[in-house]
């Protein structure tokens, strides 16, 4: 630890333009950032996770929680000289209950002081005397106690209104100021601090948002630093997105008090970001987490309800009136009612946001944008190519239904009007739907890429399967062809500096790699409903992982 301690204190006098023989370079603050989540990840590695997220805490606090007045201060020092106040005020951080913020507490000059929970630490007591009781074994008993010791203390351990640090029987859950002080530093941009609560987030076990292409500089160096072990080399997420390791359970599921830790991050930092992209993904990460508690298999009657629970917070994020108009939230919320079974639900889910998105939205482009990503998503869940199981894609026996209600949804969404009574369209209309989905296809090439925009990724795909149901798998192929070739030729190597942090670039990169993964699957749902040879699929599969070696999704297939 005194290593990166030394490397961050020069690196900030080098920010702060104090290191005489050193200036700054562009991405100072990137690489540092990317320093820091390696120093966390190897306390997590070593055994110091209650210091890991304490370092987490407090670069958060730190920058996203900054006070308005001392955001202007020009030395570091002075303003880690305030924060080290309000560090050992003993008032709850980010993610503890109560957590007001930096800026709330300094404003208001108190603050809700966090308070151990004596039951619950008796309770502990009485599992690990259990332990020792039952098992004859002191090896055995040593490794269980330490196994529910690290599901039970992996925050840091804080003293109560009538303790003090000495009253703490294990140093190691003690953090003080010092140990995190020297990892402090300044994240200006509101993109670099929308990273760093992604990477808490994903810390924590949360699934990471595709925020970046897999061959991108930031996944590389995360897949260096945070796979410490086989199983999370080889971990690949299944249908519903979740990551399971070794036993098949999220190595941080078993964290006692995790969920509710989670939930309490997204809900203090979410009104910290000002930027209505990175609002939307936040909130996006927060539904799909919500949603993932709803595809596990309860047993108990405490797992029901936590199911329960959770469907209702996803329910009331929908709700939520800034989410009126998020309809990646609502999409979302169709996929896990379509994966749960309730289709009719998933059905209306999508029709409402399609009828509202198609009223509502003033502006031509992004009513564009909006509706074809969630046409795209009606039509893929009405073939199946959003189902995994085999249950679903019974060889050769799609229903006819299914074709035709999905061949009026793309009729529907060229025409620009959704009906609840779908008419299938005529040989004249299907030939102006060709071109027009043609023309669109063309001018979605065209446009530069903007950041959250899928538009490109989903018209290609609304076209390919216009194609698909309109003459076959081979036109279709060929859509898919045409665009991956073109942004191939556009592509550059993010592993280069001057292309490690390009915004334009890694825009162009996770769409090249966006369309590709809905290639594959199209092949593979092709392979799965018809008699076709595998040469196809394995090719066109061989060539996507040249492109993307990295890329979960492929390597799952």
């Amino acid at each position: 630890m005194a290593k990166y301690s030394k490397c961050f204190s020069v690196l900030n006098a080098i920010q702060q333009g104090t290191f005489a023989s050193h200036r700054a370079v562009e991405f100072m603050e990137e690489y540092m950032l990317d320093l820091f989540l390696q120093q966390c990840y190897f306390l997590q590695g070593v055994g110091h996770m209650e210091k890991a997220i304490a370092s987490f805490q407090a670069l958060l606090e730190f920058n996203c929680f900054r006070p308005s007045q001392l955001r202007d201060l020009n030395s570091l020092q002075d303003c880690i000289l305030f924060f080290e106040a309000f560090w050992d005020s003993g008032v709850a951080r980010i993610g503890e209950p109560g957590a007001l913020g930096w800026a709330t507490i300094l404003a208001q000059k108190s603050g809700q002081r966090l308070c151990q929970d004596i039951q619950e630490a008796e309770t502990h007591e009485t599992m690990e005397d259990n332990i020792i009781n039952g098992l004859p074994s002191m090896t055995t008993a040593w490794l269980q106690i330490e196994a529910l010791r690290e599901q039970h203390h992996w925050l840091p351990w804080r003293p109560s209104a009538d303790q003090s640090e000495s009253d703490c029987e294990d140093l190691d859950r003690l953090v003080v100021f010092d140990d995190i002080k020297s990892s402090l530093f300044e994240l200006k941009p509101e993109r670099l601090q929308f990273e760093l609560v992604l990477a808490f987030l994903e810390f924590l076990g949360v699934d990471p948002l595709p925020v970046h292409s897999s061959c991108s500089y930031q996944t590389y160096r995360r897949r260096h630093v945070a796979a410490l072990t086989l199983s999370d080399v080889v971990r690949v997420p299944d249908a519903s997105g979740r990551v399971f390791v070794g036993d098949g359970v999220n190595e941080r599921e078993r964290l006692h008090g995790r969920d509710s830790f989670v939930r309490r991050v997204f809900s203090q930092v979410l009104p910290r970001f000002v930027e209505p992209g990175l609002t939307s993904l936040l909130t996006l990460a927060w539904l799909k987490f919500e949603l993932s508690q709803l595809l596990s298999k309860p047993g108990t009657k405490t797992e029901k309800q936590k199911v329960k629970d959770a469907k209702r917070r996803a329910k009331d994020l929908l709700k939520a009136e800034e989410n009126r108009n998020n309809f990646a939230l609502y999409k979302e919320y169709a996929l896990s009612e379509w994966l749960l079974g309730n289709r009719i639900d998933a059905e209306r889910v999508l029709e409402t946001a399609i009828t509202v998105g198609t009223s509502n939205i003033e502006d031509d482009c992004t009513r564009k944008s909006v509706l074809c990503s969630l046409y795209r998503a009606f039509i893929e869940l009405q073939l199946g190519l959003k189902l995994d199981s085999e249950a679903d894609l019974t060889l050769g026996r799609m229903p006819a239904g299914n074709r035709n209600r999905a061949m009026c949804l793309l009729a529907n969404f060229a025409d620009g009007s959704y009906s609840v009574q779908l008419q299938t369209p005529s040989s004249t209309h299907l030939l102006k739907l060709q071109r027009w989905y043609e023309h669109e296809l063309e001018s979605a090439l065209t446009d530069p890429p903007t950041p959250s925009d899928s538009h490109l990724v989903d018209i290609t795909c609304c076209s390919s399967y216009f194609a698909y149901l309109l003459h076959g798998v081979a036109p279709a192929a060929a859509v898919f062809d045409k665009v991956i070739a073109m942004l191939r030729g556009r592509r550059g190597d993010l592993m280069q500096a001057a292309l490690r942090f390009d915004r334009q670039a890694e825009m162009s990169s996770c769409q090249f790699e966006a369309v590709t993964i809905a290639y594959v699957k199209f092949m593979l749902f092709h392979s799965k409903t018809t008699v076709s040879p595998l040469r196809n699929l394995r090719q066109i599969l061989y060539t996507a992982l040249e492109d993307f070696p990295n890329s979960n999704d492929l390597l799952k297939v």
